[in-house]
């Protein structure tokens, strides 16, 4: 497991370093600010990658109270909340429960990672920035007309249950314990693959690539989510699925900017 996450991480660096080189290379400043806030937002990922690598190599056992690399994730997710509010400026849908009900399922998760981990300050802190991100994708999902309402239902449902499964991993005793983190893991990558399939046909289709951008950051934050609650091979599976999220938002982002 531990050689399979160096593999991993080096993977993602590389795959970082090369959409960093396509964005400078492909995209265009001077239409809008999109490009300039994806670019870095790839650039602050690649820091906080960077800085695990070191990590691990350098000190594995030790404990900090604030890791560095949360300030990258921290700049991740408010960078690609402002790609997102960039690229949809000027317009507007009514998306008020969907995002009520984002930031209650941001704030839950990071209640979560508090039990688990006891840091309470990084934790916070990340889940604010996350739940800020989570709440202008769906708004930019709305705004898109991405999914019908009975899709946002389940999408809710799914969510909501999530949740439940996760609180009752606190309560219930082994074998029911590890039953419900089963459940729990298996939700996570059903939701998952469901935005893939969502995903992928509008890429092959070339659809509306406002649309395309806001379902990959979409499927990016799920996977990030998921990975904030796995452990060993969930997690380095939902961290693989954010990387190539990460490839399919640069395809969008690049037809978003050629398009008229």
């Amino acid at each position: 497991m531990e050689l399979a996450s160096y593999i991993l991480n080096a993977l993602a660096i590389a795959v970082y370093v090369i959409l960093i080189v396509l964005c400078v290379r492909s995209l265009s400043f001077r239409r809008s600010m999109a490009p300039v806030f994806f670019t870095f937002a790839l650039v602050s990922n690649l820091m906080s990658l960077l800085y695990w690598l070191a990590y691990d190599l350098l000190r594995p056992d030790a404990r900090m109270p604030f890791a560095a690399n949360e300030f990258g994730e921290i700049g991740t997710f408010l960078l690609l909340a402002s790609t997102l509010n960039a690229v949809f400026r000027g317009r507007f849908a009514q998306a008020r429960w969907e995002i009520v009900c984002t930031g209650l399922f941001a704030a839950a998760s990071a209640a979560f990672w508090i039990a688990w981990s006891g840091e309470w300050l990084q934790d916070i802190l990340v889940g604010l920035s996350f739940g800020y991100l989570l709440c202008v994708v769906v708004r930019s999902m709305k705004q898109a007309a991405v999914f019908s309402r009975w899709e946002w239902r389940l999408l809710g449902a799914a969510a909501g249950l999530l949740l439940l499964l996760q609180g009752l991993t606190f309560a219930l005793p082994e074998p029911w314990k590890g039953r419900a983190d089963f459940c729990a893991y298996a939700l996570m990558f059903l939701v998952l693959a469901w935005g893939f399939r969502r995903l992928i046909p509008a890429l092959l289709r070339r659809a509306d690539p406002c649309a395309q951008l806001a379902l990959a950051l979409f499927c990016w934050s799920w996977a990030v989510s998921t990975m904030y609650m796995s452990a060993d091979f969930c997690y380095l599976a939902a961290s693989f699925f954010s990387v190539c999220c990460t490839t399919l938002a640069l395809i969008a982002l690049r037809r978003e900017e050629a398009a008229p």
